[in-house]
């Protein structure tokens, strides 16, 4: 059977930032057995999309896409899938974080400009859509209601590589038993509010420590000794990891109505169903990206 070939487009992958969009492209990556060729959107040429248009793109973070390659894509790609991990019709990549920003009372109205018009048209001509939660969907579907017509739009969640899942195994199977102590994530992103969740901390005479800038295996090492994690975005959060993880190393959730996942089936099983749930989610994204 001849190998298909695909094109992998996003802003940055693994190599440039670890982020968890990145961590999913890489883990999606990894499962991929046909032929696949990595671009980042800032390198993208008319020329480019021309030469490949018969391949199967897969769109991921497409900020530094411009708006001419974005309708040359719509055009001539017959075969691309979208993956959306935030909220790219608003200026702000998040409705929520757009208030307060422009000095304005409304909330964001975004989907009424052309970036979220050609972004709309460039989720509704995808084959298929992905969002990371439920939550995230319903959003997009309140903002362009021509969404909740199109049936190829999916939840994929965060998806996690074989080895995290194997260390989340690991530890299910044996569990740390002396866990002491708060996990707040070091972040610069406006969205994680690191300094929020330090506040809480304070104010609840809790011992904490702020982890940032390591390894994610690294992360996970230290949340594996922690009690919890303090997790309190301050917009809104699509599938955080961390919370994922920390579930699954059996810590303590503090969070906010702004982790987006927190409320599905799936999160609120016990760990090991939620391994079980994404060990699959790798599977599931082929399977339907080849239906």
């Amino acid at each position: 059977m001849k190998k298909q070939k695909y094109i992998f487009l996003a802003d940055m992958f693994i190599e440039d930032y670890i982020g968890g969009a990145e961590l999913t492209v890489e883990a999606l990556l990894d499962e991929c057995r046909d032929d696949v060729l990595i671009k980042r959107c800032y390198d993208v040429r008319e020329g480019f999309i021309l030469e490949n248009r018969d391949k199967a793109w897969i769109i991921f973070n497409s900020c530094s896409l411009s708006d001419k390659n974005k309708l040359l894509i719509i055009k001539n790609v017959e075969n691309y899938h979208c993956v959306e991990f935030d909220y790219k019709f608003c200026m702000f990549r998040n409705p929520k974080l757009h208030e307060g920003r422009t000095g304005e009372l409304s909330s964001c109205s975004c989907e009424t400009s052309l970036l979220g018009k050609i972004n709309l048209l460039l989720f509704n001509r995808a084959k298929n859509l992905f969002f990371m939660s439920k939550k995230q969907k319903k959003i997009y579907e309140d903002k362009f209601p021509v969404l909740r017509k199109k049936k190829e739009v999916h939840v994929l969640s965060s998806v996690f590589d074989k080895v995290a899942l194997g260390v989340f195994r690991d530890c299910l199977k044996s569990p740390t038993s002396e866990k002491k102590g708060w996990l707040i994530l070091g972040s610069n992103s406006p969205v994680k509010d690191t300094a929020g969740c330090i506040d809480y901390a304070k104010r609840n005479n809790l011992a904490y420590s702020v982890v940032g800038g390591v390894t994610p295996l690294h992360f996970i090492q230290q949340m594996k000794e922690s009690a919890g994690l303090i997790f309190l975005p301050r917009a809104y959060d699509t599938c955080p990891r961390v919370t994922i993880e920390a579930k699954l190393l059996g810590c303590k959730l503090v969070m906010n109505e702004n982790v987006q996942h927190k409320d599905e089936e799936w999160f609120i099983s016990e760990p090991l169903k939620i391994l079980e749930y994404l060990e699959k989610r790798a599977d599931f994204f082929w399977e339907t990206i080849n239906a």
